[in-house]
């Protein structure tokens, strides 16, 4: 087990050549990676603290999505991270490999091996450690495994036990940043994904070195979890999350409020006062509910935030293929359906026969995409080399890697009513206002009923 791939000065004992492969190596896998994430969700939003250039730093996301959840940090942390993960993955054809060459750490979990000793942890923790302390960085999941739950589920002590080791050996260098994935569907291809970086924190700051060492570890574990329940909200189900997320981002801008702090602090009083209102005035829980998600929905559709309603020169639709265009388009798509309209459902085919649930199924599909898709595209580009006479093999073969695109554009429009009519700046502001209403009326109807 080494962290050399992933270190500040990886393979200390290498040549400065080997060295430069390596990285050249990294490079273009997470070139590759950023790829994958671009086309498999259709809009990734980073926001918050992104890490640049930090050194000695854990970032600790929360774990609902198996293998797409590092996939996510790994592509959109401008600085260089080595991922903690579980042993079995090694067992994947290519994927050990593919881990190897991202500096990608193997932890063997007792429930991956019964046999597994007490404190064989130890020397985990010790190397983690001293990768911190010469300045690399780490990726690591709190909550130690991937899961279907709305919220958090029990955060494990392993990362900041990590952190200890690295600050006994480089004190007042370690520091750990908490990253919130909020998901839009975790298992529907082409969905979008919200990645939230939190402050930045040293482990100094927040664990003295007054205290213990176990009281240490307690008191950082504690802070991590803090701070991803500020960034995430818990609720019942995943509908009744993100409509307490939008509710506060109507409040936030309505406020004035940008900052992370702000923000959460008003989404955990939405979570708190929704649970009052449904005992003290339920009726009006149907009419925040419709009204908010109406005026979201046409958001989606025109590809804005509210952000952008508020403010006063963004025209709807922006960053959207043109109807025009997409008309012209249309033969290529449908060309694009015709060529792929098998491997499209093969993923979701393997998914089911695979049994994947929850947290598994992006992962699934993506593995197999990233099989079947390259393999049917060869396939067919050996095909028309074969059959077809004089130049028109390049034609084809340039139409084979080329439809997919306009075809994704035109789910995305079929799926997304974007070729509907286009809504005036004047209706969705009225959408908008009805929602803010319709929050305002149900606070006023609370705040009286706690009165009483």
């Amino acid at each position: 087990m080494t962290l050399a791939a992933g270190s500040a000065a990886p393979g200390r004992g290498a040549s400065a050549s080997a060295r430069s492969t390596e990285s050249a190596l990294r490079r273009a896998i997470l070139a590759l990676l950023r790829v994958v994430a671009r086309v498999y969700f259709r809009k990734i939003s980073v926001v918050g603290d992104v890490p640049r250039g930090a050194t000695g730093r854990v970032l600790l996301p929360n774990h609902v999505n198996g293998l797409v959840d590092p996939l996510l940090v790994l592509t959109t942390a401008e600085t260089r991270v080595a991922p903690i993960s579980k042993a079995p993955l090694w067992k994947i054809p290519l994927l050990g490999a593919l881990l190897d060459a991202l500096g990608a750490v193997p932890v063997v979990r007792r429930r991956d091996d019964p046999t597994k000793a007490g404190g064989a942890n130890d020397e985990l923790f010790k190397t983690v450690g001293h990768h911190l302390a010469r300045g690399g960085n780490i990726l690591i999941f709190p909550e130690g495994t991937s899961h279907n739950e709305p919220g958090l589920v029990k955060l494990r002590t392993g990362p900041a036990r990590m952190m200890l080791w690295g600050e006994g050996v480089a004190p007042a260098t370690i520091s750990f940043q908490a990253v919130g994935l909020e998901f839009e569907a975790r298992d529907v291809f082409r969905s979008r994904v919200l990645v939230f970086y939190g402050p930045a924190r040293t482990f100094a700051s927040v664990a003295p070195a007054s205290l213990s060492d176990e009281e240490r570890v307690q008191a950082v574990t504690r802070v991590i979890e803090e701070d991803l329940s500020r960034m995430l909200v818990t609720a019942d189900n995943w509908e009744e999350r993100r409509l307490t997320e939008q509710v506060a981002e109507l409040l936030a801008h309505e406020a004035g409020e940008t900052s992370f702090e702000g923000f959460a602090e008003l989404a955990r009083a939405v979570r708190d006062a929704a649970g009052a209102l449904r005992l003290r005035a339920p009726a009006l829980v149907d009419p925040v509910k419709e009204r908010t998600a109406a005026y979201f929905a046409v958001l989606e559709r025109e590809g804005l935030s509210d952000q952008d309603v508020t403010s006063t020169n963004v025209p709807l639709r922006a960053g959207r293929v043109a109807p025009w265009l997409m008309l012209l388009l249309l033969p290529l798509a449908t060309l694009g359906f015709f060529l792929y309209a098998l491997p499209y459902r093969i993923p979701r085919w393997v998914s089911a026969r695979a049994g994947g649930e929850g947290d598994l199924v992006s992962t699934l599909k993506l593995v197999a995409g990233l099989v079947v898709f390259p393999l049917w595209a060869c396939s067919w580009s050996v095909a028309f080399a074969f059959v077809l006479p004089g130049m028109w093999p390049l034609l084809a073969i340039f139409l084979v890697w080329t439809t997919p695109v306009p075809a994704l554009w035109w789910l995305d429009a079929l799926e997304d009513g974007s070729l509907e009519r286009r809504p005036s700046r004047h209706d969705v502001v009225a959408l908008r206002r009805a929602a803010v209403s319709a929050i305002e009326e149900a606070r006023v109807a609370l705040l009286a009923a706690k009165a009483v």
